[in-house]
C-alpha cells in the first residue's frame, strides 16, 4: 500500500518498521522539495524579456496567429500568451500542473492504488489526471480573474485599437485555453504514460470535460474581471500584489467547482450508479456541446460589462 499506509499499518503493531516507512517518505518529501524550490528560484532570477533569439523563433510562430480566430482577435491571444511567458509569476502558472503531476503520483507510483468512489475504483493515471486538470484551470486564476489589469499599457493599447469588444474577449479567452491547455495536456500526456490507461474513453471523457469546464469559466473569468479589476503585477510572487480582487478569486472559485460539478456527476452517475462506464464518454460529451452553447450566451452579458467600463479598465490598468 505504499510508504504513507505502511506508516499508518505499523504504528503500532511495528512502530521500527513505521519509522522506517515515514523517514523514506521524508527524505522523498525533502528531495521533491529541493528539487521545486531551485526550480522556483531560477524562474525569479530568469530576465522577464527572452534572448534575441528566443524572439526570433517566437515570432515566427506566432505571426501565424490562432486558428479560427480573427487577425485582431489572434494578436490579444498572443498578447496573453507573452504575458505568461515573461512575467516569473505566468512562468509558475505554467509548470504548475507539471509540478502536481511529480507531487501526486509519488503516492501512486509507490501503492499503485486509484482513486475510489462506492465499489468502483479509478484507475492512478485517470486520478492524477483529473487532479492535473482541475488545479491546471485553477492555477489560470492570477490572468485570468484580472485578465485587464494585468497586462498594463498593453490594455490600453487595445483598446485605442479598432478591435471590437468581442474579438478582445475571444482573444483573451483563446490567450487563456493556450496558456492552461499546453501544460494540461503535457501533464496528461505523463500521467497516461507513466500508468497506461486501462480504459481510453475515460481520458477522452476527461479531456472533454476540462473543456467543458474551461468553455463556461472563460466567461465567467471575463465577466469577473470587468467587474473587480484589481492594479496588478505578475512579476512579483511574493506579496499579494500579483493577486487578483478577494472577491474575484472567491466568485472565481464557486465558478470551478460549478463548472466542473455537471462533468463529475455524469461520470459518478454512469459509474456508481449504472455501473456503465462506457457511457462516461458519449455523456461528457453532451455536456461539452451543451457548455459550449452556454459560454457562448454567457459572453453576451460578459462583452456587455466590459464595453460598459472600458474607461474604468484602462485606469484601473495604468494603476490609477
Amino acid at each position: 500500500s505504499g510508504a504513507p499506509g505502511a506508516t499508518a499499518a505499523r504504528a503500532t503493531s511495528a512502530p521500527a518498521g513505521a519509522a522506517a516507512a515515514l523517514g523514506g517518505l521524508l527524505l522523498v518529501a525533502a528531495g521533491v522539495h529541493a528539487l521545486s524550490w531551485s526550480t522556483y528560484r531560477r524562474l525569479l532570477a530568469s530576465p522577464l524579456a527572452g534572448s534575441a533569439r528566443e524572439t526570433r523563433i517566437q515570432s515566427a510562430l506566432w505571426t501565424r496567429g490562432v486558428p479560427g480566430l480573427s487577425a485582431a482577435a489572434s494578436a490579444v491571444a498572443m498578447a496573453e500568451v507573452r504575458l505568461a511567458l515573461r512575467t516569473p509569476r505566468g512562468r509558475i502558472m505554467l509548470m504548475m500542473p507539471l509540478v502536481l503531476l511529480v507531487v501526486f503520483s509519488l503516492p501512486m507510483l509507490t501503492g499503485r492504488e486509484g482513486l475510489s468512489f462506492g465499489d468502483n475504483a479509478i484507475e492512478s493515471g485517470l486520478g492524477l489526471g483529473l487532479v492535473v486538470a482541475v488545479f491546471g484551470l485553477a492555477g489560470l486564476g492570477p490572468i485570468a480573474l484580472n485578465q485587464f489589469a494585468v497586462d498594463g499599457a498593453g490594455l490600453t493599447l487595445q483598446l485605442l485599437a479598432p478591435i471590437p469588444d468581442r474579438d478582445v474577449l475571444r482573444g483573451k479567452a483563446a490567450g487563456l485555453a493556450l496558456i492552461g491547455g499546453a501544460p494540461i495536456l503535457a501533464g496528461l500526456g505523463v500521467a497516461a504514460a507513466v500508468f497506461p490507461p486501462a480504459s481510453p474513453s475515460l481520458w477522452l471523457a476527461l479531456l472533454a470535460g476540462t473543456l467543458a469546464a474551461f468553455f463556461v469559466l472563460s466567461p465567467l473569468w471575463a465577466l469577473v474581471s470587468a467587474t473587480f479589476p484589481r492594479a496588478a503585477s505578475l512579476n512579483s510572487v511574493r506579496s499579494a500584489a500579483s493577486n487578483p480582487h478577494p472577491a474575484a478569486n472567491f466568485i472565481g472559485l464557486g465558478a470551478l467547482v460549478g463548472a466542473a460539478a455537471p462533468p463529475a456527476g455524469l461520470a459518478a452517475l454512469a459509474i456508481g450508479m449504472f455501473d456503465r462506464p462506457d457511457l462516461v464518454l458519449p455523456l461528457v460529451g453532451l455536456w461539452c456541446v451543451a457548455a459550449y452553447l452556454i459560454g457562448r450566451l454567457l459572453f453576451v452579458p460578459a462583452t456587455a460589462a466590459f464595453t460598459r467600463r472600458r474607461e474604468n479598465l484602462v485606469m484601473v490598468a495604468q494603476g490609477r
